[in-house]
């Protein structure tokens, strides 16, 4: 665990830092990967996940929240923004890109934007339910997920105020711990089908999956023409997926990590591994975490609301130098298969 001292030393740090890189905004990190159809797509972006969740008081919270943390990490030097249909905020996302693009902050070609459809619908949310039924299709065999996708999809568009997203994600391979494979199969077929007619029409410059395992992807191949470019899955040192990154690398399909810092579950951030490597090199824990992800070609997309996070997790790639091999292979070793959100194994 930190001391009072080390603590005090990193906070310190991390404010020293801040102060380095919050005058260079306006040059955001150029590193990025490249996705299987040519295109580079930035490294590390920010998150915006469940920002619409209950505050400590209860009230939802996705009209301040969103709109603020949105507009930070823009106005810091984030060019790649990660949302979803579920989570809410695409409007607000859309709104705050087109306020800056008008202002001349901005060109819309400077900024990666991500959006997913078909997240299953979740008992937890009640009648806050952001997906307002539109994925009831992925539940009801006699819906067409096809045409259900497609819709969802051009609601997506008019929420963001966009005519095309950089990468559009299938959220999730069916409904929570469906067991039934074959409407699971059929299901995911219409919507990969609605995914490549939208990347035909150039409406996304590029497609991909979430939370999609081996043998969903598997099965998607059986009747793929267009496979994947990204999956997008929860990767951190506690769940390091390493034997999917390398069936995922075989097939040219990249990987993002959501939840890379297991969302502040398990300690994670106190693991003495972690920390010791943080300590040597006087950089954050998160930073040593994110440019371990970085460094295995995985893409970030951490969430915070406080701008001194924001700009160390956005400059973790030039802050953390890269790790050694033994370095590496000692947050490898952390992995014990712990998940911070659903397991998508349970899905058939």
């Amino acid at each position: 665990l930190f001391s009072s001292s080390t603590a005090a030393a990193r906070a310190s740090t991390m404010e020293q830092q801040a102060k380095r890189i919050k005058s260079a905004w306006r040059e955001p990190p150029s590193d990025a990967v490249r996705l299987s159809n040519g295109v580079d797509m930035p490294l590390v972006g920010f998150g915006t996940a469940w920002f619409f969740l209950d505050g400590p008081d209860g009230v939802p919270r996705s009209e301040d929240t969103a709109w603020r943390a949105v507009t930070r990490a823009l106005e810091l030097g984030y060019r790649h923004i990660d949302t979803a249909h579920m989570y809410g905020n695409e409007e607000h996302v859309g709104s705050i890109l087109g306020q800056m693009i008008a202002d001349g902050h901005l060109k819309r070609d400077e900024v990666w934007i991500t959006t997913k459809v078909c997240h299953p619908q979740h008992e937890q949310f009640g009648l806050r339910d952001p997906s307002d039924g539109e994925t009831a299709h992925m539940h009801d065999p006699s819906m067409d997920s096809e045409q259900a996708l497609l819709n969802q999809f051009f609601g997506c568009l008019k929420r963001l105020k966009l005519g095309y997203v950089d990468l559009l994600l299938v959220h999730w391979p069916g409904p929570y711990g469906n067991q039934d494979h074959e409407l699971g199969k059929i299901k995911r077929k219409q919507m990969w089908a609605a995914m490549e007619r939208i990347y035909k029409a150039k409406l996304a410059r590029c497609i991909g999956v979430s939370n999609f395992m081996i043998p969903h992807l598997t099965e998607l191949f059986e009747y793929c023409t267009i496979k994947p470019m990204m999956n997008q899955v929860e990767i951190h040192p506690y769940l390091s997926q390493q034997e999917l990154q390398k069936f995922c690398d075989s097939h040219g399909i990249r990987l993002t990590a959501y939840c890379p810092l297991a969302s502040g579950k398990f300690d994670l951030l106190k693991d003495q591994v972690l920390v010791d490597i943080a300590n040597r090199r006087q950089v954050d824990v998160g930073q040593v975490v994110l440019r371990w992800l970085g460094q295995r070609g995985v893409v970030v997309i951490p969430k915070s609301s406080s701008e001194t996070r924001q700009l160390a997790n956005l400059h973790c790639m030039s802050v953390c130098s890269e790790l050694t091999d033994s370095e590496m292979a000692s947050i490898n070793g952390l992995n014990c298969d712990r998940r911070a959100c659903d397991n998508p194994n349970d899905i058939a």
